[in-house]
């Protein structure tokens, strides 16, 4: 005779009516929530004005990028790596991988560009280093 045992792991007699029936008691807002949403607003304005910050530090590097993409046969392929900026110059060199007409990847490629007050100006791109990129091009005052 066998016999078995339904009620293995199931709750007390009586507990889960408990549960069920328990009235809705919405949470009271407690004094401490108004400062943890002043923080939050306080760190949400932090992270904002660093990244304005670090966006203006970077040397435009949006806008070369927009500059670069626009040129590109496949905009939307761009995958863009190293950006280096020489304020004293205020020559760039930014590497771009993207795909060709044949829908391959290129290959790094630097491309070179100066920047003025009216932008960027596209100047030259070739498969090189960004290390001989900056030698060629970006440290040359001239």
């Amino acid at each position: 005779m066998t016999t078995s045992n339904s009620n293995v792991g199931a709750p007390a007699s009586g507990a889960m009516s408990r549960v069920q029936n328990a009235p809705y008691r919405p949470r009271v807002a407690s004094p401490k929530d108004k400062p943890m949403k002043q923080s939050s607003y306080r760190l949400a304005l932090v992270v904002a004005c660093a990244s304005v910050t670090l966006s203006a530090c970077s040397g435009g590097r949006s806008e070369a990028e927009e500059l670069v993409r626009s040129g590109l046969k496949d905009p939307e392929s761009a995958r863009f790596g190293e950006f280096y900026f020489n304020k004293e110059t205020k020559k760039a060199c930014l590497t771009v991988n993207a795909k060709n007409s044949m829908g391959g990847y290129t290959g790094d490629q630097q491309f070179a560009l100066r920047r003025d007050d009216d932008g960027w100006t596209y100047v030259d791109d070739n498969e090189e280093s960004p290390t001989d990129c900056r030698e060629r091009y970006a440290d040359k005052a001239n």
